[in-house]
């Protein structure tokens, strides 16, 4: 089931270790200097099941950053419905970026990017991949005609 870490024996993925730190606490570092505030979107079970705010408030707290948890009551049908949560949280016209738990992305050319076209809706950072990794990835691709 999507979510649920199954490749990783069902632990809560976002708190994996990479060395000192949490793959969470790393995505949010990438970001740290671009983003205000952070919003973390889980299900019921999984806070039941891992503590997942007490965890996040302490992984982050150190950092003096203050998760806003979004807690949803069941998987959803994808990554769209569950980001559709996270619409309350924000204001109608807010810049936000989306990354999931264990991308630690740069975001500062994506951010001055987005800054050098105020009337852009929406920047899409892209990267090459061979006709292999497509099949790996949920991705949408670029075809060699540019759609």
């Amino acid at each position: 089931c999507a979510g649920d870490a199954t490749r990783f024996g069902t632990c809560f993925k976002p708190f994996l270790r990479v060395e000192d730190k949490s793959f969470i606490e790393l995505a949010v570092l990438a970001m740290r200097e671009y983003v205000d505030s952070f919003i973390f979107i889980y299900r019921d079970d999984q806070e039941k099941r891992f503590n997942v705010r007490s965890c996040l408030e302490d992984m982050l707290g150190k950092h003096g950053i203050k998760p806003i948890c979004v807690i949803i009551p069941r998987p959803t049908s994808g990554p769209l419905d569950t980001l559709r949560a996270a619409f309350t949280h924000l204001a109608p016209d807010a810049p936000a970026i989306i990354c999931d738990c264990d991308h630690a992305i740069q975001i500062g050319p994506l951010v001055k990017k987005a800054a050098s076209m105020p009337h852009m809706e929406a920047v899409l950072a892209t990267w090459p991949l061979d006709e292999s990794d497509l099949k790996s990835w949920g991705v949408a691709a670029v075809l060699p005609d540019g759609l």
